[in-house]
């Protein structure tokens, strides 16, 4: 069998190729083939619209967590975190201290940013559920082949933390951002129900 007419079965079986009454190829109607463009085009796009938010040198994803894309700081964010049992990802960023998201099992819970469009930030400010915690920030800078490191720890036994932790230097153009929340209360191995209220990041 020619590879022409292996090619032409193949598209057969596809859908792409219809046989008329007396077992001659023909092209299908202009509809069949105006859709299967129209799918090519669409999978085009996709793929070209998906690439911003694939760091293909860096491996981001963190296994065990989830992740999504959202819109926040005036662009598309792909955020991985910590399986959550309250709220949205967008709830840490919506500038609403009553909104929150609380976290199932994980200590530390993660958050892990990724900006299509590096931006200039100075620090992280940040509120909580009542704990005494460890606060950690790994903001990965624009060129920069290794990232920053900075935490900061709340031991306040009143009322709801909140803690503000500059980046020393800045400000910072920055492309990513890794955040790490520890519940001092807990033991290592012992399920946490951290409860994360805002994340904002300081021009």
């Amino acid at each position: 069998m020619s590879s022409v007419f292996r090619i032409a079965v193949d598209f057969i079986d596809a859908g792409i190729l219809e046989r008329d009454l007396v077992g001659e190829l023909s092209l299908p109607p202009i509809t069949t083939r105006r859709r299967w463009l129209e799918w090519q085009v669409l999978l085009l796009a996709v793929t070209f619209y998906c690439l911003p938010f694939v760091d293909l040198k860096t491996s981001n994803r963190l296994p065990g967590n989830e992740s999504e894309v959202f819109q926040s700081f005036d662009q598309m964010l792909m955020i991985t975190y910590s399986k959550i049992e309250a709220g949205r990802p967008a709830d840490m960023f919506d500038g609403d201290f009553y909104s929150l998201v609380r976290g199932i099992e994980a200590n530390p819970f993660v958050v892990d940013l990724d900006f299509p469009e590096p931006f200039t930030t100075s620090g992280l400010s940040a509120d909580f559920g009542h704990m005494r915690l460890t606060l950690k920030v790994d903001p990965h800078l624009q060129g920069a082949a290794a990232p920053l490191h900075f935490e900061a720890t709340s031991l306040t036994d009143v009322g709801e933390p909140h803690v503000e932790l500059p980046f020393s230097g800045g400000p910072y153009l920055v492309r990513r951002v890794h955040v790490e929340i520890i519940d001092l209360d807990l033991a290592a191995d012992d399920p946490a129900k951290i409860h994360i209220r805002e994340l904002r990041f300081n021009p």
